[in-house]
């Protein structure tokens, strides 16, 4: 009867994507994308932004993350020197969204799992007015990675498809050398 109960109790867990060690794919994705929406990004992430996104990144997309951060203070840097008065790269827009406004609210799909990896579609919409303005919507697809600290954001693929937008991933979009 107790095998029985924990085989049960195991398979629950693993059907609603959670997991005995940590938190499951669904709940991180929620997590991460909760934070996203309290947090309001643009462009690159500021320090106190970078802390809070930070435990729910790759160590890859980290890196990526630091990497973007030098080019763009070195770009600054070298136009600041010039006399220059030019936009930097990732300093404007939603980088975590298909849509450069941002979002205003978001569901999570059901995961689709494959070895270590599991991607979720994730439901967005965007309301300039909060009452009565157009709404535009769209799925972006969320990557995440299984490491031994747990689901990690791997890749985010935006998938909208209008024009003014942010291409193709995350990972594609921040430098990677």
């Amino acid at each position: 009867m107790k095998l029985k109960s924990i085989l049960l109790l195991l398979g629950c867990l693993i059907i609603h994507g959670c997991s005995v060690t940590g938190h499951g794919p669904t709940q991180v994705a929620n997590e991460f994308y909760s934070t996203l929406l309290h947090l309001n990004i643009r462009g690159l992430p500021n320090k106190n932004q970078m802390m809070a996104i930070e435990p729910f990144l790759s160590n890859q997309l980290k890196n990526q993350f630091a990497e973007a951060k030098q080019e763009q203070e070195k770009f600054i840097a070298e136009a600041n020197r010039k006399g220059e008065i030019l936009k930097a790269p990732w300093s404007g827009g939603n980088l975590f969204g298909s849509l450069y406004e941002g979002m205003s609210s978001f569901s999570i799909g059901p995961p689709q799992i494959s070895n270590r990896t599991v991607s979720i579609p994730v439901y967005l919409e965007y309301r300039e007015d909060k009452q009565d303005g157009d709404i535009a919507k769209w799925i972006d697809i969320l990557i995440l990675e299984q490491t031994n600290a747990g689901w990690k954001v791997y890749d985010l693929f935006l998938c909208a498809s209008w024009n003014f937008r942010y291409y193709g991933n995350l990972r594609g979009i921040l430098p990677d050398h």
